[in-house]
């Protein structure tokens, strides 16, 4: 990095082919000048698997988009020559959003955003329809450490064509999700919902497609009956709920799809198998609180199971002496699982 001049320059050497846009909400006086409020800030952390890495910055100051608030806008651009407004519209923009100052999603950023971040934020809720302006471009949506955020309502975020990735991690004040607050995402990869204050999934919550959908890490506390009915999930992690104590017996049931599933550190006292039919990869590491097993013959497609303890382990070592009656049913052509003890 490279930092000096009138203007505070910093450098950042990368490939990125396209700018990048920070926003910040700054509430300043009407004698403040945008040169004293043009800092660079630091880039905030790419989704997994982003393409885009860090080029040259400039720093210029646009009309205010985030409510009535004055906005410094920095931009990312292949060099640091010419007019950095010019090349906007070249390639597509990652705008971060950071300040309590910032009270609801803003709506007038300049296209073409591929990333909103939205970090630090003073919303307390995401409405219908906030993302849909930009629906073009928009293939990730970060919402971070927004302290202040309770709810996200039905259809805050649908038509969006080309989303593959949300996170909204920790938010220690959400508790509300809206079962039609995702809707019509077609490319939908993965929905990160950690480290909230969600403490039960009723019936019929959760309605998604997406490759994974993470609630890890959160204050979980019951799963009702068909709280998944309708979603197609391939991976569901529900690891780090340290107080995920019920699993009602048809938890599952109306969700397709599943191929993982990651139960570990939680305080399960039973695991339900209706529904984990086709699931090929099972993690319950500790988890002392789960003292008898299922029979590894209610899941059918299973290779991997990744546990901790022994007497989770001797329902895959000891299939016979567990379930005597369904090992005779599968001793002919039965296939192999992997079974790992995980300390």
């Amino acid at each position: 990095m490279v930092s000096g001049g009138p203007q505070g320059r910093d450098v950042r050497l990368s490939s990125l082919p396209g700018p990048h846009l920070t926003v910040q909400a700054s509430e300043l006086s009407d004698q403040t000048t945008p040169a004293q409020t043009g800092r660079i800030r630091p880039p905030v952390r790419r989704p997994a698997g982003s393409d885009h890495a860090w080029a040259d910055q400039q720093t210029y100051s646009p009309p205010p988009v985030c409510a009535t608030h004055y906005v410094a806008l920095t931009a990312v651009t292949p060099s640091l020559s010419g007019d950095p407004l010019a090349v906007l519209g070249a390639g597509e923009l990652d705008c971060v959003c950071h300040g309590e100052a910032i009270k609801a999603v803003p709506q007038t950023l300049p296209p073409p955003v591929s990333l909103i971040t939205l970090t630090g934020t003073g919303i307390r809720q995401i409405e219908r329809d906030d993302f849909l302006p930009y629906a073009l471009h928009l293939r990730d949506i970060v919402l971070s450490k927004n302290a202040h955020l309770q709810r996200i309502r039905a259809h805050a975020l649908r038509r969006l064509p080309h989303l593959l990735n949300i996170y909204v991690q920790h938010a220690p004040s959400l508790e509300s999700v809206s079962p039609r607050a995702w809707y019509d995402l077609p490319a939908l990869r993965s929905l990160d919902l950690d480290g909230n204050r969600i403490k039960s999934l009723p019936s019929n919550s959760i309605n998604i497609t997406t490759d994974q959908l993470s609630l890890a890490n959160s204050q979980l506390e019951s799963i009702s009956d068909w709280a998944f009915n309708g979603s197609r999930i391939g991976t569901l992690q529900l690891n780090g709920n340290l107080h995920l104590k019920r699993l009602d017996r048809l938890a599952f049931r109306g969700l397709g799809s599943l191929r993982t599933l990651d139960l570990s550190d939680t305080a399960l006292l039973s695991l339900p198998t209706v529904g984990l039919e086709d699931i090929e990869r099972l993690l319950v590491k500790r988890t002392p609180s789960l003292m008898t097993f299922p029979s590894v013959y209610h899941f059918g497609s299973i290779e991997e199971a990744h546990l901790t303890y022994p007497y989770h382990c001797c329902a895959f070592d000891f299939p016979a002496i567990q379930d005597p009656d369904q090992h005779r049913k599968y001793q002919v052509g039965d296939t192999e699982t992997a079974v790992w003890a995980d300390s």
